[in-house]
């Protein structure tokens, strides 16, 4: 018998923590299953069972476990052992991947009460006005929330007056959970099933409301709702059928209706994209299918590597359709939300609603709706970003991980800061399911895992309808001056566009810089305006008139003089996406000119307007950053131009090779998808730099081989693996001293390579001085796990000492 739980709360805990099962509910708790527990004084938590224990030696050690939440588990025990991998491989807690994990509304939230204490001596009359109303109010209603409170007398904050009503023993707090998801409900109306069923009562009601248009259009509304066994929305009557909104009543009172409560999905789907479309594949797809199936058999990982355009997404389809057939689930991952509203059209041609889709742009509601789609299985081909592995997948049977190049597959910030890809393999591994990796362009260490044998590898090296890869053409900044007013805009790039647009089709600008512009900069001084809480220069956004921190996000007013000399002139310094667009109306005065990046899609659907609208070329030039790059499908686009790739070849990072090549060769593939004359033109002074000679040929084996030979001298992945160690403190030397300290204790075994205590180029953000330790493992290190736990213990034993108890540590593993 089962009497000791261990309970998972989404809190930054060391370790896990268990409490006691009360005997009548014993019988009831199972692993995956929410619960309802006190920790400390008065604090109560929903947590997720990890486990189950027999009865301990001394139950009353452990407090009881309030309460069941759920009737059954809402998270599977594969994501249980996913969970406790990932805290241990990313160096977090559980409860932090509990927390990201779960959608808010899932996650019960903690209210402090008020309740009166009616033993209390105080004499009213020593209050002031609103501590008096205070007062009254919680003696007439003894248990309200502060919230309620506040609510009701229409206060800011009751904060001050409650600590001293609680200091004089008038009031006491206590905890109660509240569930915050909600089925979403709505009121509807249906003809009554006595007049369903006896159709010859039709003529006599329609002679009863003859010459009453409104009753006459919603009875016959009614008449087929019911045909289809469906019911109308109250609310829609006055805004989709132009009735009046209580047109229902009149029917409702004759017996010839009746009005209802029912459950609704918030999940909108376009119901239009349902079809029954047949996959056909051509010859080299079909070939690249078979031998994707074939090499599944023995491998558990395979990378489909296709040129850009090849048709990797049928081939990703047919997977998919293979195994729903067999009644399972299938996992889509894409590392951007953009990249979902082009695919899932697609794939619910194929799937209709079988697809679902999920990413952080769902409000908390509709993602809880989700999981539960997921949960009970409604949902077999779950398209989404990396947040998607979270769900609680029942009998997931494929995981596709498209774009597997891109870095945002990683979590950089907050905490768990999980790799995306790393932790689909993992659950394919865990789950002993096939995991297929597909890009035109491979990372490096997917590529040297497919050097070593350890991926299986299929290529598919034609564009689809034999297509041709675009044309690239290099502009040479150092030879052909750019135009005197847009200094970024040369008259052959504006010349190429001119045609294009004559042409009537449509062009993508390719820029990796938001904002108007990067910085400004005195012309006087050469004082440049920095964010006071991080030590970077502020971005210009001309739109909203302001002065922008990209890391805290601050704003400031635009300045009316230099604050170091006075000045009232001030230069701005390279380019922006925002200043890009400005350029473009100048130049282009007649064309339609959008800009697609962070700034302009935080929307919850903005990304499908703009691409909706791009695709329906109501947008002639669409100017933005690598968000319009990356894997959509645009077919009337014979032009993409990069209007700097020196910016992307020229920053300290091991790896700007790899992703100078990676990004330059995306953007190069939405080019003439759909033709043969397809131009890709790259502004440069430097055009025979060796990675932009590799893009021109197309040939990503040439870049991987110049890049290598430098990753190995220098202990770099695919040969190693790195983590990195970050202290963050309002001191910058308390910061250092905590590292150098952690350093004294830390005794690496042979093989591993630590540095010294290092600034990063951006070492203040949000008031915070960082430090970093950088760590590399060889990729057959067997001693990983304990060394990683013998971090942790060092970090968290030198934490107990005052000086460094303030300190904020962080671990990145497998940091991009």
């Amino acid at each position: 018998m089962f009497a000791i739980a261990e309970v998972i709360l989404p809190l930054a805990l060391p370790e896990t923590l268990s409490w006691y099962i009360p005997e009548e509910l014993i019988a009831m708790v199972r692993l995956g299953q929410r619960v309802e527990v006190e920790l400390g004084k008065n604090k109560k938590y929903s947590g997720i069972v990890k486990s189950l224990k027999p009865q301990a030696e001394f139950p009353s050690l452990y407090k009881p476990i309030l309460g069941i939440i759920d009737d059954y588990p809402i998270v599977t025990e594969t994501q249980l052992k996913l969970w406790s991998w990932m805290a241990q491989y990313f160096m977090c807690s559980e409860g932090e991947i509990l927390f990201a994990a779960l959608p808010n509304v899932l996650k019960l939230s903690s209210q402090s009460i008020v309740v009166y204490n009616p033993e209390n001596q105080f004499e009213i009359e020593q209050l002031g006005g609103l501590d008096q109303q205070i007062f009254y109010l919680i003696k007439t209603q003894p248990e309200l929330s502060v919230a309620e409170i506040e609510k009701i007398l229409k206060v800011n904050s009751i904060t001050k007056t409650l600590n001293q009503f609680i200091k004089h023993e008038i009031v006491y707090l206590k905890e109660r959970l509240e569930e915050k998801y909600k089925t979403k409900k709505v009121s509807v109306i249906q003809l009554s099933p006595d007049i369903a069923n006896q159709p010859q009562l039709v003529p006599e009601i329609l002679e009863k409301i003859k010459n009453k248009a409104d009753y006459e259009k919603l009875f016959l509304l009614l008449l087929q709702a019911s045909k289809n066994n469906n019911t109308i929305i109250i609310k829609d009557l006055e805004t989709v059928y132009a009735l009046k909104a209580n047109a229902g009543n009149y029917f409702v009172k004759k017996g010839w209706a009746m009005k209802s409560i029912l459950d609704i999905s918030r999940i909108h789907k376009n119901s239009e994209c349902f079809t029954t479309q047949i996959l056909t594949l051509s010859p080299q797809q079909e070939q690249a299918f078979q031998n994707l199936s074939n090499l599944l058999d023995t491998k558990a990982v395979c990378l489909l590597h296709g040129v850009t355009g090849s048709g990797k997404t049928e081939v990703f389809i047919k997977m998919i359709q293979h195994k729903i057939e067999q009644g399972g689930q299938a996992l889509y991952l894409l590392p951007e939300i953009a990249l979902t509203v082009q695919l899932c059209k697609r794939l619910e041609k194929y799937f209709g609603e079988k697809v679902q889709v999920y990413h952080s742009k769902f409000n908390h509601h509709e993602r809880a709706e989700i999981w539960h789609h997921v949960l009970d299985g409604k949902a077999q081909v779950i398209l989404g970003s990396r947040s998607a592995l979270f769900l609680p997948f029942t009998n997931l049977k494929l995981i596709i991980i498209d774009e597997e190049h891109d870095y945002s597959y990683k979590q950089v910030q907050p905490n768990p800061k999980y790799h995306g890809k790393n932790t689909a393999i993992y659950l394919g591994n865990l789950l002993k399911i096939p995991v297929i990796l597909g890009t035109a362009t491979p990372s490096f260490e997917t590529f040297y895992n497919v050097q070593t044998h350890k991926y299986g590898f299929v290529s598919l090296t034609q564009r689809y309808g034999n297509a041709r890869l675009p044309q690239l053409e290099f502009i040479n900044l150092k030879s052909e001056e750019p135009l005197p007013i847009y200094n970024f805009f040369t008259k052959t790039l504006v010349d190429k566009i001119q045609q294009v647009l004559d042409n009537k089709q449509q062009v993508i600008i390719f820029h990796n810089r938001r904002g108007y512009d990067p910085y400004w900069i005195c012309q006087l001084c050469g004082d440049i305006p920095t964010c006071t809480n991080c030590n970077v220069s502020l971005t210009h956004h001309k739109f909203k008139q302001c002065l922008k921190c990209h890391y805290c996000n601050k704003e400031y007013e635009l300045p009316n003089a230099c604050k170091n000399c006075g000045a009232y002139k001030f230069k701005s310094m390279n380019l922006g996406t925002e200043k890009l667009v400005e350029a473009c109306q100048h130049i282009f005065q007649h064309a339609k000119i959008e800009r697609m990046d962070i700034d302009t899609t935080k929307g919850k659907y903005s990304f499908d307007t703009i691409i909706s609208n791009f695709e329906a070329q109501k947008i002639n030039i669409l100017v933005g950053t690598q968000m319009v790059v990356k894997g959509l499908d645009f077919k009337n686009v014979p032009l993409v131009a990069v209007i700097d790739a020196d910016s992307l070849l020229h920053y300290v990072d091991f790896r700007v090779n790899e992703r100078a090549f990676q990004l330059l060769e995306q953007v190069c593939g939405r080019a003439g998808r759909n033709s043969d004359h397809g131009v890709f033109i790259i502004q440069t002074r430097n055009p025979n730099h060796p990675i932009l000679q590799f893009v021109q040929q197309h040939d990503f084996k040439k870049a991987y081989d110049f890049d290598l030979p430098l990753r190995k001298l220098y202990n770099y992945p695919p040969y190693f693996r790195l983590l990195k160690i970050s202290a963050k403190h309002p001191i910058s030397n308390t910061a250092l001293q905590f590292l150098n300290e952690f350093l004294f204790h830390f005794k690496p075994n042979a093989g591993l390579y630590i540095s010294k205590p290092i600034e990063p180029s951006i070492s203040k953000i949000k008031n915070l001085f960082i430090w970093e330790l950088i760590l590399k493992f060889p990729i057959d290190f067997q001693y990983t796990s304990s060394q990683k736990q013998h971090i942790i213990l060092i970090s968290n034993t030198l934490k107990k000492q005052a000086h460094f108890k303030s300190v904020i540590m962080s671990f990145d593993v497998d940091f991009v």
